[in-house]
């Protein structure tokens, strides 16, 4: 009897683990695939030039304002990103992504998929064409066709020589030792949730750029150059541009020409203080800076004659008291 009660538990227990198993594997299939109220949401639209042509190869972004972001970081490139938001209600998950991607076909048109319930931002971009951005729109709600209209391409172009050094990382190869890599930034900054801009461009040997295509109806942008420091990015380099008033006020900017200041940053304890941002601006308005070395020094290149004010930062990680 013994003998007989132990040869049925075997099959009694492989049953629970293949009815449990079943059950795992329906609710994963169920969970994976977005429900909403029945449909999958949908931005449909078009993206057409100045000129009302369609135009193909366009990337197109769409985010969520609450839980989305969207970049533009220039040449045409958008940074979309948006994590998911999934409520599971009887292993159905309710709402679709808060970010999606698509490219213009052909015929210029996009459709956007997935992507949740309310205001969402949108933007296209292509690097010959131009640009468009929208913020805070609901087209899922209204049902309506979005159009985009690429606005006319615009550059901000000039030259930039004698850039202190940036101390990339070896990683980078030969761009480290051929390419100073800049941000170009509105000073104005963007609304909370709207689409943000922050251009990263490389300027050659011959300190040429060429930035674009801009967004429309911004027109004072800075261009900065970092160089890394330990446990902070410091600002060596900002130059105000005015787009409008390149084609009177070229950027042309060479760091060899004019004085130096050299000199060495100490602490309390008349200790050397390495890694410390210096800065100071010129009477064009143009911010000249470096980082300190390990023994403190620091040298400001291509400052005209006059006083100036330095200004020194470091960043420094400080212990809560316990």
């Amino acid at each position: 009897m013994m003998s007989h009660t132990n040869a049925r538990r075997p099959r009694r227990y492989a049953s629970l683990l293949l009815a449990f198993s079943l059950a795992f594997i329906s609710t994963s299939a169920s969970a994976a695939t977005p429900v909403g109220s029945g449909h999958v949401n949908q931005i449909k639209g078009k993206v057409v030039d100045q000129n009302g042509n369609p135009v193909a190869g366009v990337q197109v972004g769409a985010a969520s304002r609450s839980l989305g972001y969207i970049n533009y970081s220039g040449n045409g490139r958008l940074y979309v990103y948006g994590q998911s938001k999934r409520i599971l209600l009887l292993f159905k998950a309710q709402n679709g992504g808060s970010s999606a991607e698509s490219t213009t076909d052909a015929s210029g048109r996009f459709i956007l998929t997935n992507i949740m319930d309310g205001p969402v931002n949108l933007a296209a971009a292509h690097p010959q064409h131009g640009v468009a951005f929208i913020n805070n729109i609901d087209p899922v709600n209204d049902g309506n066709e979005v159009l985009l209209t690429l606005t006319e391409p615009n550059f901000a172009t000039g030259r930039v020589r004698g850039i202190p050094d940036q101390n990339h990382s070896i990683l980078m190869g030969e761009a480290a030792r051929q390419y100073s890599f800049a941000r170009f930034t509105p000073v104005e900054p963007q609304k909370a949730n709207d689409i943000s801009y922050n251009i990263s461009t490389a300027i050659g040997p011959d300190g040429n750029f060429r930035i674009g295509p801009l967004p429309e109806g911004i027109d004072d942008w800075v261009l900065a150059f970092d160089r890394r420091a330990r446990n902070y990015s410091a600002t060596v380099l900002e130059i105000p541009v005015t787009v409008s008033k390149l084609s009177e006020h070229p950027v042309d900017v060479d760091l060899t020409e004019g004085h130096k200041l050299a000199g060495i940053i100490r602490g309390p304890k008349n200790e050397f203080l390495p890694d410390v941002s210096i800065s100071t601006m010129r009477s064009d308005g143009i911010r000249v800076g470096t980082v300190t070395d390990h023994l403190g020094k620091f040298e400001i290149a291509g400052l005209q004659d006059g006083n100036f004010e330095l200004k020194a930062e470091r960043w420094a990680r400080r212990t809560a008291p316990g």
